[in-house]
């Protein structure tokens, strides 16, 4: 009988805390509530998938040394910020040195040098995925994808502290975007 006791009180002890553990984990971890969204940045229908319900905003900022008209769709959970951004451009040519232009000024943002990859994006005319193996704080993490079509260039860009942003919540969102051909 006080076997059973002393077995029932350290079940009941080792079942507490792994509750308190699991409730702190939690609380301590950013909530992110996955939505797909369906949007029409720079009249090209696509789908992505954000953290939470994303934000627009519009800007105007200099890119190859001209003004361009830059449309964002973004989240910030926790600490990350998961934000999708669109130029329109003229051609494809301008469309593609708009996405380079982009990831520089990116680059000059962060103030860290950016590792480029290229990738395969269905309904894309090319596109590159950049990670920042040198960015500061060491806290801090970055991944970004910019691709480009007939009549855009387009952004995809993941930023924040090391505890909020996983490297497979980055590629969710990352990998997550569709266009429509």
């Amino acid at each position: 009988m006080l076997l059973l006791n002393i077995l029932k009180s350290t079940m009941l002890h080792t079942l507490f805390l792994a509750a308190y553990f699991t409730i702190t984990l939690i609380a301590c971890t950013p909530t992110l509530d996955w939505r797909s969204s369906n949007l029409r940045p720079q009249n090209q229908a696509l789908s992505i998938t954000f953290p939470g319900k994303p934000l627009a905003a519009q800007r105007t900022v200099s890119l190859n040394q001209a003004p361009h008209l830059l449309t964002l769709h973004g989240v910030l959970a926790g600490n990350a910020q998961f934000v999708l951004g669109s130029v329109p451009a003229a051609d494809a040519s301008t469309a593609q040195s708009l996405a380079n232009a982009l990831a520089q000024a990116f680059e000059v943002n962060l103030n860290a040098q950016g590792v480029r990859n290229a990738v395969q994006i269905p309904s894309t005319l090319g596109a590159f995925d950049v990670r920042y193996p040198a960015l500061l704080p060491q806290t801090r993490t970055a991944k970004a994808r910019f691709f480009w079509t007939n009549t855009a260039a387009y952004e995809l860009l993941v930023v924040g502290d090391k505890q909020d942003l996983t490297p497979e919540t980055a590629d969710t969102f990352i990998r997550s975007l569709k266009l429509e051909p």
